[in-house]
């Protein structure tokens, strides 16, 4: 049985993305990247993700509304997935209507190390059956 967890990367600056992508893959994570608001409800609906991280500030719009929606509604497959945000800046006021919602957060810039180490303590990449 595969027992790989699945991170949704949801990160709009495509450079940021594929290195954070392929240190969560080389961690032992499969992951599943968007890179904008659109993609990452469609995500969210179709598919239970083990950890969800999530850029703040999509060009598009924010992810603010989006971890609400799946935080507030119990009926949502990812209802319980931590969620890790990451972002350049963040807004005290968008955090204190999130920070309930979320396991985490990480400012940019940081390294590839740092994140897959929040992930590892968040949701190891593995399950280990005695």
């Amino acid at each position: 049985m595969d027992n790989t967890k699945t991170i949704l990367l949801a990160e709009d600056e495509l450079v940021l993305a594929e290195l954070f992508s392929e240190a969560l893959k080389d961690a032992g994570y499969r992951v599943v990247h968007v890179a904008i608001v659109r993609d990452l409800v469609v995500a969210s609906q179709n598919q239970k993700f083990d950890l969800m991280i999530l850029d703040l500030k999509l060009k598009e719009n924010n992810s603010e509304r989006i971890i609400r929606q799946i935080k507030n509604n119990s009926g949502e497959q990812n209802f319980k997935t931590p969620i890790l945000v990451v972002s350049g800046e963040l807004d005290q006021d968008i955090f204190a209507n999130i920070r309930e919602h979320i396991a985490g957060v990480l400012l940019k810039p940081f390294s590839t190390d740092t994140l897959v180490n929040k992930a590892m303590a968040i949701v190891p990449s593995l399950d280990f059956v005695d």
